[in-house]
């Protein structure tokens, strides 16, 4: 509900807010000006404890700039980009940033909004597909007076902000963990053959004759997902944040290792984690949540819509 007119023009809202959303600011350097007036005018939602915000600039002295900055990039519940001329020649704003900004986006853990601080051709880039703020797309440097251009972009700002409910952040919560069953002498060795779960194509547990260890179910590597992507996120919080838009479809049991497949939701989670040898961090998390099976665990990716 909004009510009351802050000193700095924006509405407050009055109800308690359910969740503090995390906003991560993008921009280029020369554009740092542009971007702190920007946070002034947004300030009321922060006093109110509504919204907190991170930009390079919080990155404290003896940090990585690089993994801190991906692990808000990770987390943020709302991601601005400050659209300029600088902001589109930077190789890291538009390869990295914008990148996985977008791909969180399109799988519905955040929302992006590019922000026109000045004038440049943006609808070219793969930004175009979201709208600006300003509301009419002109860029704050356009504007006669630019406190009102900020005004426009810190309502806009609001409303998604308002829009957002504990029900509509998409987070991973604490998974409990299934007890496993005790080991069991296996009574016949199994087939290999193609099997549905749950309407999921899986891949049969093979089980070696004679084996003593337990074997590991897909239901137990899904009861336990969530944190294997804790683990993830102790090394690479980027490759922990597409985990969560894979799907357990698979585990099969050999003698020296266990083999889990995943399935991404989307081709572009499928490419993220099957570049630079991402995968490997999720068969070291994987190895140690299962350590209890005696077997090194090794990824299977497979794509969307591949069973």
């Amino acid at each position: 509900m909004i009510e009351n007119l802050s000193p700095q023009g924006l509405k407050t809202m009055t109800s308690k807010p359910a969740k503090v959303i995390e906003v991560f600011i993008s921009y280029a350097q020369e554009d740092e000006r542009l971007m702190l007036k920007l946070e002034k005018h947004l300030a009321t939602l922060k006093h109110q404890g509504y919204v907190t915000f991170w930009n390079n600039l919080r990155i404290n002295a003896g940090k990585e700039w690089d993994n801190e900055i991906n692990e808000h990039l990770s987390t943020a519940h709302v991601i601005l980009l400050l659209i300029s001329s600088d902001f589109m020649a930077s190789d890291y704003c538009t390869s990295v940033e914008v990148k996985q900004a977008l791909l969180r986006h399109d799988a519905g853990e955040c929302r992006v909004i590019p922000i026109i601080l000045r004038p440049v051709n943006w609808r070219i880039a793969t930004v175009n597909k979201l709208r600006p703020l300003p509301a009419d797309g002109k860029s704050v440097t356009e504007w006669h007076n630019k406190d009102k251009a900020f005004v426009n972009i810190a309502e806009g700002i609001q409303k998604v902000i308002e829009e957002f409910s504990a029900d509509s952040l998409m987070e991973p919560s604490e998974a409990s963990h299934v007890p496993l069953p005790a080991p069991s002498k296996p009574s016949a060795v199994k087939d290999t053959a193609a099997s549905l779960v749950d309407g999921s194509a899986i891949l049969a547990v093979v089980a070696p004759s004679g084996a003593q260890m337990p074997s590991l179910t897909v239901q137990q590597v899904r009861d336990a997902w969530e944190k294997v992507i804790k683990r993830v996120k102790q090394k690479t919080p980027p490759t922990a944040a597409m985990l969560k838009y894979f799907e357990v479809v698979g585990v099969e049991d050999r003698d020296d290792q266990t083999v889990i497949a995943i399935q991404a939701q989307k081709q572009g989670h499928f490419n993220y984690v099957c570049e630079n040898d991402r995968s490997k961090d999720v068969e070291w998390a994987l190895t140690i949540e299962f350590g209890q099976f005696g077997r090194p665990c090794e990824i299977r990716l497979l794509p969307p819509g591949n069973p």
